[in-house]
């Protein structure tokens, strides 16, 4: 008698369809609408990236769409963030706290990641996004995975770059998301 396992199905919230595009490229999604947002998949359906639309409300609303997910799958948010010159663009950091106002979210071990209401051009100490607590305050089981894109100068990414961050962090062996 053969076992078969059943793969784990993945949910990954992006914020934009830019971001949605390296997966879309590596994977072959196809394009679908579910539940108000533009979802990419596959043909077996093990993979599923949801397009949230960018900043916290935009992040908790599609979260709340897709509540489900967390029963029936491993969820993460993979997307690009600002952080201090320590950072390498292109490095990829796995996210433990995340804070936003005076909220603090906590999720496992890993660098802490402020969120703001805009994109932020003026120095943190910490990766700044603008998604990551609407997520993680909606699907608390949720994995953050952020690629430094920029040293807070927003002015400089283009969709393009944004894009191949994600896809190099996606498929380099020195890079981190496990998906």
């Amino acid at each position: 008698m053969k076992l078969y396992r059943k793969k784990l199905k993945r949910y990954i919230f992006v914020a934009t369809k830019t971001e949605a595009q390296a997966f879309v490229e590596l994977f072959g999604l196809k394009k679908n609408k579910r539940n108000g947002y533009t979802v990419y998949h596959d043909n077996s359906e093990n993979i599923e990236v949801i397009v949230s639309g960018v900043g916290v409300a935009n992040a908790a609303n599609a979260a709340k769409a897709f509540t489900s997910l967390k029963n029936s799958g491993a969820v993460y948010n993979v997307g690009i963030a600002a952080a201090p010159s320590k950072y390498p663009i292109g490095s990829v950091e796995k996210i433990g706290s995340i804070l936003y106002h005076d909220k603090t979210i906590t999720l496992e071990a890993g660098a802490t990641l402020q969120t703001l209401d805009t994109p932020c051009s003026e120095y943190k100490n910490t990766l700044v996004d603008m998604e990551g607590f609407g997520f993680a305050s909606i699907l608390p089981d949720i994995t953050l995975y952020k690629i430094v894109s920029d040293h807070f100068e927003p002015r400089n990414l283009t969709k393009e770059g944004v894009k191949n961050l994600i896809k190099e962090a996606l498929v380099s062996n020195s890079h981190r998301i496990c998906l």
